[in-house]
């Protein structure tokens, strides 16, 4: 399989076929993949367009309604992709038997939580889920007790985590088709350069993505041999739900720990954005995630050096010091800040990006990992 596969035309009856699966499961993934790349630029429109309409709509230009209806909006769309994404893509490594039940327990335990913190600890924060979203739930009734308090942020959460886990298929189907046909094609491009800093802007801009050494001599790219077994692989899981979990808070904290958005934006607000964030999370993580598990290494006299090594120094380092450096800049500039308020926004979202981090992470791990490192170490091989 290809650049050369026939593509898959944006019609219904060729999306029908996608759903009545092809016997060979290369050959259906490579027709996916064809459907997800085309689709994309569609997606993106619609978003937009979605955006521009809430706005109309509503009537709220400012810069946080125009944010919140860009994210919802993202998301809305996104979900709806993420069902297509879902019928056709792999069926997974794990029986379905074996981890539905979890869908079931999550929510309740995560609402038990909430509960306990906000009633406990900080109140607001419980007021602020109870009662802010309420009428869009149907639910503002009258909670006088835990057990109707505890039933409506399940709900909520139930809500939350089947938009999470349709955004997750819709983004990661979108990723892997784009890595499938593309990757290759860089990791030939890097096999080409010359690490002297006289290649063109792409090239200079190439060896600082991966953080490739001066002294390594670019002889070629290899990738590992041997084909994944289709298992679940636990460690991967609990690595990619940990850098989720860990990229979400450090960009969430650069945003959210803001003065200004907090000083605009309701606790809600602030919530609603930082999750739809945190479902488009995997998009920076999964490339240096798949550079490590495909074994993408540059070859020289020197000595090896591993692709997913430079990707991440160049995503974390970046981050990290540019939000330690923002949220140092902001409480020196804005010293008169409600702590309260930022505990508890922070408090709230540290709770909500572990219960969507675990739902993007398995979602990857079990439908899309093992045919996306295979089919890269297929196709990469096949052309060498």
């Amino acid at each position: 399989m290809g650049d050369d596969d026939p593509g898959v035309k944006l019609d219904g009856t060729d999306y029908g076929r996608l759903l009545a699966r092809d016997p060979d499961p290369l050959r259906q993934r490579a027709k996916v993949d064809a459907f997800v790349v085309k689709a994309f630029p569609y997606v993106v429109f619609a978003s937009l367009l979605l955006t521009l309409a809430v706005c109309v709509h509503s009537g709220v230009w400012t810069f946080g309604g125009v944010l919140l209806s860009l994210a919802l909006s993202f998301v809305a769309v996104f979900a709806v992709f993420g069902i297509l994404c879902l019928a056709v893509c792999d069926k997974g490594t794990l029986d379905p038997a074996k981890w539905a039940p979890f869908l079931l327990i999550v929510p309740a335990a995560f609402a038990a939580l909430l509960y306990l913190v906000g009633n406990y600890l900080f109140p607001p924060m419980l007021t602020s889920w109870l009662f802010e979203f309420g009428p869009w739930m149907g639910f503002e009734f009258n909670l006088d007790s835990d057990f109707k308090k505890i039933a409506l942020l399940t709900v909520r959460l139930y809500l939350l985590m089947v938009a999470t886990f349709l955004v997750a298929h819709g983004v990661t189907s979108t990723l892997s088709a784009h890595f499938r046909k593309y990757i290759g094609r860089v990791y030939a491009y890097i096999g080409s350069l010359r690490n002297d800093g006289t290649d063109s802007p792409r090239g200079r801009f190439v060896l600082w993505l991966y953080k490739i050494p001066s002294v390594i001599d670019i002889d070629r790219v290899e990738l590992r041999d041997e084909p994944y077994d289709n298992d679940f692989d636990m460690k991967a899981f609990t690595a990619l739900l940990v850098s989720v979990y860990v990229l979400g808070v450090v960009i969430s904290s650069y945003l959210f720990l803001n003065p200004i958005f907090l000083s605009r934006m309701s606790f809600t607000q602030i919530i609603l954005v930082a999750m739809a964030l945190s479902s488009f999370m995997p998009a920076l993580v999964i490339p240096w995630y798949n550079a490590r598990d495909t074994g993408a290494r540059v070859k020289s006299q020197a000595r090896d050096y591993y692709l997913w090594e430079g990707m991440k120094t160049t995503l974390y380092s970046g981050f990290f010091a540019f939000g330690l450096l923002f949220f140092l800049f902001i409480l020196v500039i804005y010293y008169g800040v409600d702590l309260e308020r930022v505990a508890l926004t922070y408090l709230g979202y540290l709770i909500f990006m572990g219960f969507t981090s675990t739902i993007v992470s398995f979602v990857y791990t079990n439908h899309y990992r093992v045919g996306l490192n295979n089919g890269i170490i297929g196709l990469f091989g096949g052309k060498r």
